[in-house]
């Protein structure tokens, strides 16, 4: 059992509180990121060398569902030269499950040559390398990513996300929120659509995101740790004085049980 949920103001808004039996305290940030010292360097912007835009996700399959695979099929068709590159550790070795993931986008009216592969188990340092090819990340939803879009950021990549209701498929938009790139994050399907083809249409935006989201991130809340280590202190400090002042917790079952039905 647990009193309190640690988050911050983009995970969990206000009117999200009725959602947790635990008291939400909200921290100015919640995620903390280390930079990846043994990153390879920055590469340029792929569009440029190519001619056209690549999209890539490197999250686990298991997020990429139908909604999503249609969603991402909409930005697809906004530029008909676009490519989507996958990668998952080595899942997309199997030949079945690159099978599976070129037909379901087909069932979308996607070409099987604009679905690609990055396969093989990599070093750290090489898996970081294929951002090299992908000039803009496109983030799963209702299950968003964390570590992969940090990822993806610090490799120069600017990942756009679609903001739902619950912690869950709020996390990469908390990350962009608390980098100051809020125009990244759509609140609706269409805005997520919009928000890649004009991105993907802005060559010289892209590479301005490329060479500055490092130090982007190394000078945001995010990498900030001794504010953030005095931000959980202060948070348990106050949980310890309320507890002082009232040592009994609140009977959470009746009050929930006193709760009308949805």
């Amino acid at each position: 059992e647990m009193d309190y949920l640690l988050t911050d103001d983009f995970l969990n808004p206000p009117d999200t509180k009725e959602l947790f039996t635990e008291e939400l305290h909200r921290l100015p940030v919640f995620y903390q990121w280390m930079p990846i010292d043994d990153a390879p360097p920055v590469e340029p912007l792929p569009a440029r060398q190519i001619g056209f835009i690549t999209f890539g996700s490197f999250n686990n399959p298991s997020k990429v569902n139908e909604k999503v695979i249609s969603l991402w099929s909409e930005v697809l068709k906004t530029f008909s030269t676009s490519r989507l590159l996958l990668k998952y550790k080595n899942w997309y070795d199997q030949l079945s499950l690159r099978h599976s993931m070129v037909e379901r986008f087909a069932a979308h009216g996607i070409e099987e040559d604009r679905v690609t592969f990055a396969v093989t188990l990599d070093t750290f340092s090489e898996h970081l390398g294929h951002y090299s090819h992908v000039d803009i990340g496109l983030d799963p939803f209702p299950f968003n990513g964390v570590t992969t879009t940090f990822q993806a950021l610090w490799m120069g990549v600017p990942v756009i996300s679609l903001a739902g209701q619950t912690l869950r498929s709020r996390t990469t938009g908390s990350i962009l929120h608390h980098l100051g790139l809020n125009e990244l994050v759509a609140n609706t399907p269409e805005a997520y659509v919009a928000c890649a083809a004009d991105l993907a249409g802005n060559l010289v935006r892209l590479e301005t995101l490329r060479t500055t989201l490092r130090e982007r991130i190394t000078t945001s809340p995010l990498c900030d740790a001794p504010a953030y280590a005095h931000s959980v202190e202060t948070a348990y400090r106050d949980m310890w004085r309320k507890w002082c002042a009232d040592p009994n917790p609140l009977n959470r079952e009746t009050e929930i049980n006193a709760r009308p039905s949805m």
